[in-house]
């Protein structure tokens, strides 16, 4: 769609076009298409996948190597018959990246990135490749030097747009474009991204600034610039944590002020996409936890929402936006389970539980699908990294001159991962408990692990995939799981004893407790022989 078709809706839904085209505008309008800002190291295969789940349109993404790469394919996507004008902002620190948003949004150029001290070849050929002929530098030169600006003259017509300090640059942006009086200015902190990140594309449709300010205080340059705008009113992103409520009252002074704001930066996101026009053409997917490629994207997204994912899920917030906005249902990925088990640092054992946790990592896992620990992970071998190490062969402890020593102590990992399935709900399709009971692992709840059996087994019986995310310490394994199981509840139980000398026999029990308010108990029954007497 190009930008002339796509400033035609949001005029048209703003009500500037006369009510029979607004209607057409909307009748003809497409399903939404979901766009992932960034590569798998920011927004997940897993979550991508997700998304197509989530909407009758396309899901697609946009990235490159790195951010300044990812900046130059979203500036390409965004202007494909090219710009007069680019922005360059710092790709490492975000004020004058996040105030620039809008503000290059009206005046339909890109928002390119650059370091401070050498600009990226990726940046220049996307500046070469759009037919450039004006560069905006952002900020003073310790966000972007003079020998960038040097180099950039050589082949480009170069202003720079900077205050004395981030709120001022801010100021400064918005005075290059912003005629008074406006009909809104949006206020963020400058010391934090999140808030200011999704407020792009509402800027853009409001046809007002983004403003920064320290949290505690409102900043001079701030204040200067509101006097100048003249605002009908002012909207804060994010809540008193963000920008305190002594802040709001020096506002008011100026205009009636309201705040965008949820209980973490995803559902502030949500709410401030709530105020954008609907139907939307595209959603917008970036990362909450990095800057740069949501605020290369508000030229690209214009007034369509700029909605948040985690490193490892799809919040809950985030999630709900999707489906107001698709009208499909869109279950959450966030952390469904996690269970940690110890050690004893230093121990050989200790190298194959790190060795097989990492091989492990990631693994995903599909609605319907059935996860193997062998098959995913195969046979530990000395060149994979595994050692020689104490292992239960023949119903003893021994070692370790046998190949079943090789990955000796793997079983720790295999019982941290039996009991995140355990407690995420998830159907267990096969395990097997050690012959002799540990102090280490929980009693009756814990696998061990062989090649080519005893293995550990689930199926993802829910409708969202199921990512594993491992991590160790010294002493300790970690295993959690990202997905959503449909709201499922769990409580274990136990009756019975056994200790690691004597044996002994126990019943294990999982009660799940579903959504629809139904609930079943599961039971396993285990007998641990006693330690031989020579091993005691």
């Amino acid at each position: 769609m190009s930008r002339f078709v796509r400033m035609f809706l949001v005029v048209a839904m703003l009500g500037g076009l006369s009510a029979p085209a607004a209607a057409l505008a909307e009748d003809t309008q497409t399903n939404v298409d979901i766009v992932i800002l960034g590569g798998t190291a920011v927004v997940p295969e897993a979550v991508e996948g997700h998304l197509a789940s989530c909407t009758d349109g396309t899901v697609t993404r946009i990235a490159g190597p790195n951010r300044y790469a990812t900046a130059a394919q979203i500036a390409r996507q965004a202007f494909p018959s090219g710009a007069t004008t680019a922005y360059l902002a710092n790709g490492t620190a975000y004020p004058d990246a996040v105030a620039a948003g809008p503000v290059a949004a009206m005046n339909d150029a890109p928002l390119l990135l650059t370091t401070a001290a050498v600009l990226p070849g990726e940046t220049l050929l996307a500046l070469r490749d759009l037919n450039v002929t004006q560069v905006v530098v952002l900020g003073g030169e310790g966000a972007i030097s003079a020998s960038v600006e040097s180099q950039l003259a050589t082949e480009f017509k170069v202003t720079r747009i900077a205050g004395s300090n981030r709120d001022a640059t801010a100021a400064a942006i918005s005075a290059s474009t912003f005629a008074t009086p406006v009909d809104v200015a949006y206020i963020a902190t400058g010391t934090n991204f999140p808030d200011a990140l999704v407020g792009g594309p509402a800027a853009y449709m409001a046809g007002g600034p983004i403003l920064l300010t320290d949290p505690n205080q409102l900043s001079t340059a701030t204040e200067a610039e509101i006097v100048r705008l003249q605002p009908g009113k002012i909207v804060i992103l994010g809540g008193p944590a963000a920008i305190d409520p002594n802040v709001e009252t020096a506002l008011s002074a100026h205009a009636p002020v309201s705040r965008l704001a949820g209980r973490d930066r995803y559902a502030t996101a949500a709410a401030t996409s709530e105020t954008l026009p609907t139907p939307a053409s595209t959603i917008y997917i970036a990362t909450g936890l990095k800057f740069p490629d949501a605020v290369a994207a508000t030229p690209l997204a214009l007034a369509n929402p700029m909605l948040l994912v985690s490193e490892a899920g799809l919040p809950t917030a985030t999630a709900t936006a999707i489906t107001s906005f698709t009208g499909r249902p869109c279950t959450p990925i966030v952390k469904v389970s996690e269970f940690t088990t110890y050690y004893k640092a230093g121990q050989a054992r200790v190298t194959n539980i790190h060795t097989i946790a990492d091989a492990a990592d990631g693994a995903t896992v599909l609605p319907g699908e059935t996860f193997s620990l062998n098959d995913y992970v195969g046979q530990r071998t000395v060149e994979k990294g595994y050692v020689a190490a104490p292992a239960i062969i023949n119903g003893e402890i021994y070692c370790c001159d046998s190949p079943t020593n090789i990955g000796g102590g793997t079983s720790q990992f295999a019982t941290t991962l039996y009991n995140a399935i355990f407690f995420g709900g998830y159907e267990d399709v096969y395990h097997k408990p050690h012959s002799i009971w540990f102090s280490h692992y929980p009693l009756g709840r814990e696998a061990t692990l062989g090649w080519t059996g005893p293995d550990v087994k689930f199926r993802n019986d829910t409708t969202a995939p199921v990512t594993m995310r491992t991590k160790h310490t010294a002493t300790s394994v970690t295993v959690q799981f990202w997905g959503w199981n449909d709201g499922r509840r769990v409580s274990a139980g136990l009756s019975g004893s056994a200790t690691t000398e004597d044996g002994g026999s126990v019943r294990v029990s999982r009660t799940i407790a579903y959504a629809d308010g139904t609930a079943r108990t599961q039971y396993w029954w285990w007998s641990y022989n006693p330690l031989h007497p020579d091993r005691r």
